[in-house]
């Protein structure tokens, strides 16, 4: 599936901010006194590089926020400017590749891809150059291997199951309220596997079991046998982890085999977070849940409310898109940490970064907008006040349900958001 909104195809590229060719720098020299350069390792190229333009944009609506508002002002308002390479998911052995790709540009930060697989051997990379990287992706161990300059901005696997299971059984009585049979399928990309975890803890903890665990190729090109399976299954809910091209295959060869519109219910965000999601799969959107780490639209207090508006403005006016995605709102989120980190140090240097990162509760500004409107990161660099989010698609739109003290909007039946 090819993103119209990354143009360039080069692996490591200067973006100068505002201008509407790639390579273009005028933002100042790498390493010069005037520039802040942010490195973006994201997948650019692959299965998933919808992710990495998701990535990309966010970082830019912060840079360009940044520098419309003067720069760094402890550095004498120096500038930000964005250099990328691409971590492509096709091939995980290039991650490592592309970090040590992105490392020849002198990034004094990085935001890091928000894909597990390719973040961990990227992150070993940067770890041993000493440059600080913050991510949106989820993996436990992300912050369990000892390292000093990784920051993880979002929640971890381990918390998004445990509250996925709880999320579950509040809005399942809305899903389907009669329900027994819960149809599992996802592709062999591991990270995925998370949705296998999570129906487990479902099967234990509600009157629900699991009819069908079915585990596909992430290369397969004919999915009508997983639809074959999910029919046999007789389920009430379907719990996927799988792309949106595999999403669409399976839910046409069901419609074509007589099942239409089971509910669907997503422990673990990912593509049905998508701010394109509703483009390519129409009103089956909708009445869908997702447990994410991010939406645009929760309920913040007061201040918090008109930046998470203003970057959500700024976001959709620069792509094109309704709203800011989850992994887009990580990364938007872990650039205004380190520009604040750097303004609090008065320094662009890594170990100032990092002790500033350690030292600083982000309970305002931009670098806040993670739920519950906090961040705060120990020394192992997890956000220790990070919550995962329940959004629901309802009339093409991901929508903040729960928990209560976020939601934008109340829960509804698939059918009272337009299924």
């Amino acid at each position: 599936m090819k993103n119209k909104f990354w143009p360039c195809a080069a692996a490591s590229v200067v973006l100068a901010l505002g201008a509407a060719a790639c390579g273009n720098a005028n933002a100042g020299e790498a390493g010069s006194a005037s520039t802040i350069t942010v490195g973006v390792l994201a997948p650019f190229s692959g299965g998933y590089e919808q992710t990495g333009a998701e990535t990309l944009n966010a970082v830019k609506v912060a840079v360009n926020e940044v520098n419309a508002a003067g720069g760094i002002k402890a550095l004498d308002g120096a500038k930000l400017r964005i250099v990328t390479a691409d971590s492509t998911t096709d091939d995980e052995t290039q991650a490592a590749t592309g970090a040590a790709q992105l490392l020849q540009d002198k990034p004094d930060f990085i935001i890091g891809p928000p894909i597990s697989t390719v973040l961990l051997p990227a992150s070993t990379v940067t770890e041993r150059a000493q440059v600080p990287m913050c991510t949106g992706a989820f993996a436990d161990q992300i912050t369990q291997r000892g390292y000093k300059y990784i920051f993880q901005v979002s929640p971890t696997d381990t918390e998004i199951g445990d509250y996925a299971v709880t999320a579950f059984k509040t809005v399942v009585s809305l899903i389907h309220p009669k329900g027994r049979n819960a149809a599992v399928f996802y592709d062999s990309n591991p990270a995925n596997a998370g949705v296998v975890t999570f129906a487990d803890a479902m099967a234990k903890r509600t009157s629900f079991h699991v009819a069908l665990n079915d585990e596909f190729s992430d290369d397969a090109t004919n999915l009508e046998p997983v639809a074959a399976k999910i029919k046999a299954a007789n389920p009430d809910i379907l719990l996927p982890d799988a792309t949106v091209p595999e999403l669409e295959q399976i839910l046409g060869s069901l419609s074509s085999l007589g099942v239409s519109n089971v509910p669907m219910f997503w422990p673990d965000g990912g593509s049905s977070t998508f701010e394109s999601y509703v483009k390519d799969l129409g009103h089956f959107v909708n009445g869908q849940f997702v447990v994410s780490t991010f939406d645009y639209d929760m309920k913040l207090p007061g201040a918090q409310a008109r930046l998470l508006a203003q970057a959500n403005a700024d976001y959709t006016k620069l792509t094109h898109l309704p709203f800011m995605s989850e992994l887009a709102g990580a990364a938007y989120v872990c650039t205004n940490d380190f520009v604040q980190a750097i303004e609090k140090a008065k320094s662009d240097t890594a170990s100032a970064i990092r002790s500033a990162m350690l030292d600083t509760d982000f309970g305002s500004g931009p670098g806040s907008l993670m739920p519950p409107g906090k961040v705060q990161f120990n020394q192992a660099g997890r956000n220790i006040d990070a919550v995962p989010v329940v959004g629901e698609w309802c009339h093409g739109l991901l929508q903040t349900v729960a928990p209560d003290s976020l939601a934008a909007i109340s829960a509804a039946s698939p059918k009272g958001c337009g299924a």
